[in-house]
């Protein structure tokens, strides 16, 4: 009643003092999207994931007409992604991972972080890729805590990590200027570093100015990837 006659505030109220459910998500989803406050569309839907709800087609009609309302053009293809991903109904570990890393190449990164927490809800466990992922995301949002919590957990996990995850663990460190915590992970390693943590540290000593780290780690990186011409710009800009 309230959302029909655009009394959304009050609405909202109602919903924040009831019994959740699928409906009373669409209601307000749908509401929303007819106000100036489309955003809060966008939001709920996010929020009902991480709630272990399914989204229906009064979901997506709703936050897909916020989308337009707005323009949200790069939301509203997430979203149509994310409506053939709803359509499976047995999702596997592959799915929900294509599913983080679109988010992650997308940069939604916060999104990223919620489907992988949204897997385990959905009694889905987590693989390798699952957290290659996740780590990406934390380390391109500067999330330094939780990106340390999952390296954490993964390893608790007993899933080995690869050339990639400590990869993602360098940049995160790297870019929260950790110089010394990155430089003894590497050193650490138990086996011989490949290109991509290389990489990782020589971006971050060119973003923190670290000469020293830079030379290193050009030197180190360039033995493995002699003919890549973005490194040696990037070590130019470190001195």
């Amino acid at each position: 009643m309230y959302a029909k006659c655009g009394c959304l505030n009050l609405a909202k109220n109602v919903f924040d003092m009831s019994l959740r459910d699928e409906v009373s998500y669409n209601i307000l989803i749908v509401g929303y999207s007819q106000t100036s406050h489309c955003s809060k569309s966008l939001e709920l839907f996010s929020e009902m994931v991480l709630n272990g709800m399914k989204h229906d087609t009064v979901s997506f009609v709703g936050v897909l007409s916020a989308c337009a309302t707005i323009s949200a053009i790069k939301q509203g293809k997430k979203i149509h992604a994310f409506a053939v991903f709803d359509r499976i109904e047995n999702r596997d570990v592959a799915s929900w991972n294509t599913m983080n890393l679109g988010y992650g190449m997308l940069g939604d990164l916060y999104t990223a972080i919620d489907m992988f927490e949204a897997m385990r809800e959905d009694g889905v466990e987590h693989d390798s890729v699952s957290y290659i992922a996740v780590l990406s995301a934390c380390s391109h949002g500067g999330l330094l805590d939780k990106g340390k919590k999952y390296f954490n957990d993964m390893l608790a996990c007993n899933i080995e990590p690869s050339q990639m995850h400590y990869a993602c663990m360098v940049d995160l460190l790297g870019r929260s200027g950790l110089m010394d915590e990155a430089t003894n992970l590497i050193t650490g390693l138990p086996f011989r570093p490949d290109s991509n943590v290389w990489a990782a540290l020589l971006g971050a000593s060119r973003l923190h100015g670290n000469v020293d780290l830079g030379s290193w780690a050009a030197e180190h990186f360039l033995k493995l990837q002699p003919h890549h011409p973005g490194y040696y710009t990037s070590l130019k800009y470190v001195r």
